[in-house]
């Protein structure tokens, strides 16, 4: 089975643009030929063109032409691309649209042919996109009424014929759109940095100030205020809601309620101490006391009296004279 396959150039008919294609095939054996057509209508990629735009935010505008003649055939463009009498299609320099005006214009200035000869000025930027573009998309700055659109350009071979494919971006449109976004953006952090600072902030106020409940109870603890600080039924007083600080409050409070009862302990002990050995001197001062009464003699009782004279006699006992 032998055969062989083309695509016409787009033409209208009825009104409409369409696109077709020719299948041949010829039996070898019996000599038979059976041929296929098949012709597309270029609405059809219009109206694809118009949907894949719509899901874009910035404004945009595609536009397709034949390679060789310049012939638009399909546009995302509101325009009529077939001429008044209904029988060809319109090239791209006598369609009534500011961007295949400006594409116009762009064709003319930038490649050396004769103004608005499109079969000398296509085949040029045809081999510039496929030389030193291939693969890629060649991007020009313009300006269309007053605003700032960037112009891509690339080919797009269909079988054996090749198209260009023109799209135009606002630019002006993006900017504004990043702005927009950029300016959105930054409230936004504003926000979540002011946000974070508050939290900060109370987060800061409310641990400082049960830090300094912490201190001052610690600061009385220090001093032995246990009434000040403690409570009978509860333990301590004003027990911070942080954990680790709380923790703190009672490891601390219970360190000081040892070394309180360790000092108490040791000033009972001195006091023990101090009663015993007050005991130990009196009952040694009793016995020094004794002893100093029995060594010292008692004193002895002596009479003196005055004798007179001639009176020994009677101490004698005789009563007589001593003649």
């Amino acid at each position: 089975m032998n055969g062989y396959s083309k695509f016409l150039d787009p033409y209208v008919w009825q009104g409409a643009i369409y696109k077709s294609s020719i299948n041949v095939a010829v039996n070898s054996a019996t000599g038979e030929i059976a041929v296929f057509g098949n012709d597309w209508t270029m609405s059809f990629l219009s109206s694809q063109l118009n949907q894949v735009l719509a899901t874009i935010p910035y404004p945009m505008f595609v536009g397709m032409l034949d390679a060789t003649t310049g012939s638009v055939v399909a546009t995302s463009a509101n325009v009529s691309l077939i001429s008044q009498d209904q029988t060809s299609i319109l090239p791209v320099n006598q369609i009534n649209d500011p961007f295949f005006q400006d594409l116009t214009g762009y064709l003319n200035g930038a490649y050396y042919a004769p103004n608005n000869n499109l079969t000398q000025q296509l085949p040029q930027l045809v081999n510039v996109l496929t030389k030193s573009y291939a693969g890629s998309q060649m991007f020009v700055s313009r300006k269309v009424n007053g605003a700032n659109w960037r112009l891509s350009l690339n080919t797009v071979k269909f079988g054996d014929q090749v198209y260009i494919f023109a799209i135009y971006l606002d630019v002006d449109a993006v900017e504004s759109k990043v702005n927009e976004v950029s300016a959105r953006t930054g409230y936004i952090m504003i926000g979540i940095i002011a946000a974070f600072l508050m939290i900060g902030t109370v987060f800061t106020l409310t641990l400082s100030r049960q830090l300094d409940l912490v201190s001052r109870q610690i600061h009385l603890l220090k001093n032995l205020k246990f009434q000040e600080v403690l409570d009978k039924d509860t333990g301590v007083k004003g027990r911070s809601f942080i954990y680790e600080l709380a923790f703190l409050q009672e490891v601390f409070h219970e360190m000081v309620v040892v070394f309180a009862n360790t000092i108490k302990t040791s000033h009972s002990l001195q006091s023990h101490a101090t009663t015993t050995q007050s005991r130990h001197v009196g009952q040694s001062r009793n016995g020094t006391q004794q002893q100093s009464s029995i060594a010292r003699p008692e004193p002895s009782h002596v009479s003196v009296g005055i004798v007179k004279a001639g009176s020994f006699g009677n101490l004698n006992g005789s009563g007589t004279d001593g003649k």
